[in-house]
């Protein structure tokens, strides 16, 4: 009997044998189909999103539909004040806030009104004593919470060698007082930040110190002349928003226009600025204009220096764009500024800045593109130092609108950042580098926002601490103006 049981089961462990390598076999080919059918849905979902950018607006051309609002206005860092005002939405101003359309920007150049002279959201002395001002006391807020924010060295507001991961429940507050009838034909515009700077380095009492960033007055009689008085850069007056961070999409700000290079003195630099800024039209009916701009500001105090608020030697710039007036902009920018040190003995510090670019800025079919270069030309008059920088960016996003083409979904943007520079005590020309910048934010609201976003910036000059000549910044953050 053992001997028939053996003879009967010795087959059958074979073949179980047999069969059990069959199904590692047949696994094995399951799991490889599995890796080729996944390889394949990776391509077909890489079609799809990258389709996302270029399907919405053929849809748009072949139905010969406009990705704005049905009223013609193209969808301003939106102020919800002016939204309460007027009893509007922000999409009256903005493509997608801060980004401003062609009516948010004619609305920011005559001086925050829809119309001058208009008596809407005015409050009038009924004595018929000559008082006009707001009829609501015009204040707003933005308030940022960033929830995730990590990088390396240089990136963003990390200092040397931190690269922890960092959430800030409240990162920002900015309080906005801006009104386009504190008088007749008069604007004003205030900004106080409340902004959660400590690094770790710093005492918890400097968090969320109010500090005014911007304060302008303005006089608007006609379209010709308007007249700005304030402690802002002159280039945030530009209605493309294209030299100024400002007014940007992105949370990390553009180089080109913090960038010092030699002399120190960016174009994001507040200073005591007169400026008169205006459009004229080419012909009778026609859409296209030209943007002009000239101010005169107060110079730059070096670190350390003495000197006076408005005692500098002053410096000039302008401005001067043409407009087709159907989503298609070319200008040129210009300046010469002046960066002393102590008034006592300015040899040892005393600097010339001289600036020149062009920008254009192009809206069609839901895209939205900014391009600018720049070149800088800086001098030591004291000890014939000298020094350039060139700088440059293009910018690109695309608007996805909700069913009904009145606000904003989803927009993603990528930008990219170059800059070289060198002087003559710096031959090794350190200070270049490229960058790059993805972005995706989702509007949930018209006023309220999550952004998630990647920065990267490689430096001619080799790593920086960590052997890394890369630096990678990623931050989530959600906004809310009110």
């Amino acid at each position: 009997m053992l001997r028939a049981y053996d003879n009967v089961t010795q087959p059958s462990k074979v073949a179980n044998k047999r069969r059990v390598l069959t199904m590692v076999v047949d696994q094995g080919r399951e799991i490889f189909q599995k890796v080729r059918r996944a390889w394949r849905a990776g391509l077909i979902l890489f079609l799809i999103f990258g389709s996302a950018w270029l399907l919405p607006p053929l849809v748009h051309h072949w139905r010969h539909l406009c990705p704005v609002k049905p009223d013609g206005v193209a969808e301003s860092y939106a102020v919800p004040a002016f939204a309460r005002k007027y009893g509007v939405s922000c999409s009256q101003c903005h493509t997608a806030w801060p980004d401003l359309n062609a009516y948010g920007r004619w609305f920011k150049i005559q001086g925050y009104v829809r119309e001058l002279g208009s008596t809407d959201g005015v409050m009038q002395a009924k004595d018929g004593g000559g008082l006009w001002t707001e009829k609501n006391f015009p204040i707003a807020a933005v308030v940022i919470s960033r929830p995730y924010d990590k990088g390396t060295t240089g990136q963003g507001d990390y200092s040397s060698g931190q690269s922890e991961a960092r959430m800030r429940a409240l990162q920002d507050m900015t309080l906005f007082i801006a009104g386009g009838d504190v008088s007749n034909h008069m604007s004003y515009f205030m900004a106080t930040d409340f902004a959660d700077n400590n690094d770790g380095n710093t005492s918890e009492s400097t968090q969320y110190s109010p500090q005014v960033t911007d304060i302008q007055v303005g006089y608007h009689p006609d379209r010709y002349i308007n007249i700005m008085a304030g402690n802002r850069s002159f280039w945030m007056t530009d209605p493309y928003q294209t030299l100024s961070n400002a007014e940007e999409l992105t949370i990390t700000p553009r180089p080109l226009s913090a960038a010092g290079f030699l002399a120190g003195d960016s174009m994001d630099g507040n200073k005591d600025t007169l400026a008169e800024y205006g459009t004229l039209a080419l012909a009778k009916d026609s859409p296209s204009f030209l943007y002009y701009s000239a101010g005169y500001s107060a110079g730059v105090a070096a670190s350390g220096s003495t000197a006076q608020p408005g005692a500098l030697p002053s410096d000039v710039a302008a401005e001067l764009d043409l407009d087709s007036g159907d989503g298609l902009m070319v200008g040129a920018f210009a300046d010469n500024d002046r960066v002393i040190g102590d008034l006592s003995s300015p040899v040892t510090y005393d600097f010339t800045a001289k600036r020149i670019g062009g920008q254009t800025l192009i809206e069609q079919g839901g895209f939205t593109f900014r391009g600018v270069f720049m070149a800088e030309d800086d001098k030591n008059i004291g000890t014939t130092e000298m020094g350039y920088g060139r700088a440059a960016y293009g910018e690109l996003f695309y608007t996805f609108m909700n069913k009904d083409g009145i606000r904003p979904l989803f927009v993603p943007l990528v930008r990219e950042d170059w800059i070289q520079g060198q002087s003559g005590s710096n031959t090794t020309a350190s200070s270049n580098y490229a960058g790059l910048t993805l972005g995706l934010t989702q509007y949930v609201t018209q006023n309220a926002k999550l952004t998630l976003e990647y920065a990267m910036a490689e430096s001619a000059a080799g790593p920086a601490v960590g052997g890394d000549p890369k630096e990678h910044r990623w931050v989530g953050q959600m906004a809310v103006g009110f």
